[in-house]
């Protein structure tokens, strides 16, 4: 009986959430469709609680006209994570969302024509973003910046043409920064610099196509020089 409650409580909260969402897809459909839709998300929770193969395309259905749908699909059966995006001329096109098992939202972003396109945003459980990105035709271009589930800075990168590039830059959760490198052609090349939790440099040297090289100087958390590493 327990089982079945908390099961009936998610199938109401991602009826909510699903209704809502396809709502803001196009405020002029009709009741019927509504209906049709709010039923096939309930056999979906329906036919997920008995079955167990993994990244199995559960349903869809028909939206508007024969040539746009609302798909509703499970990413993991174990988690009952789904993925609600909308197919146009048999492509997906325009929002998706990835909700967690508890139907909060994990990922938000956009495709078009089938690739992803535009901004992402991915979030943690607590509903705080954890990495927001920017993609262009399906690869991740621009600045990628990541953070802490307190909301505190992370990391940031750059990308061209789904290539890391330019340098990276690392914080500690305390906001002071941990890691700063130069990246050329996807990998470590140029300067870099590590630091104590404190500010204090920890490690400075140079990278040479993803590898240290030569001279890298290491220092202890009072800014002593402690010893130098040499690389070939």
């Amino acid at each position: 009986m327990m089982r079945t409650s908390k099961n009936l409580m998610k199938i109401s909260s991602w009826l909510i959430r699903g209704f809502a969402w396809i709502g803001a897809i196009e405020r002029n459909e009709n009741v019927m469709t509504k209906l049709k839709i709010i039923e096939l998300l309930s056999l979906i929770f329906i036919f997920h609680s008995c079955c167990s193969t993994k990244d199995l395309k559960l349903s869809h259905t028909k939206y508007n006209n024969e040539k746009s749908k609302v798909w509703a699909e499970s990413l993991t059966t174990d988690s009952m994570s789904f993925i609600l995006y909308e197919m146009k001329n048999d492509q997906k096109q325009g929002l998706f969302k990835v909700f967690y098992e508890d139907s909060s939202l994990a990922i938000i972003g956009n495709f078009e024509n089938n690739k992803l396109n535009g901004a992402h945003f991915l979030y943690y459980r607590s509903g705080n973003i954890e990495v927001k990105s920017h993609y262009r035709k399906g690869l991740l271009n621009g600045r990628r910046f990541e953070y802490y589930e307190s909301g505190n800075f992370k990391a940031v990168s750059y990308y061209e043409n789904g290539t890391k590039s330019n340098l990276y830059k690392a914080y500690y959760p305390n906001g002071t920064l941990w890691v700063f490198y130069r990246i050329r052609n996807g990998v470590a090349h140029g300067s870099h610099k590590e630091f104590w939790p404190n500010g204090n440099l920890h490690f400075s040297g140079i990278n040479k196509n993803g590898e240290r090289f030569g001279d890298w100087k290491e220092y202890s958390d009072d800014g002593t020089k402690v010893k130098t590493h040499n690389y070939k």
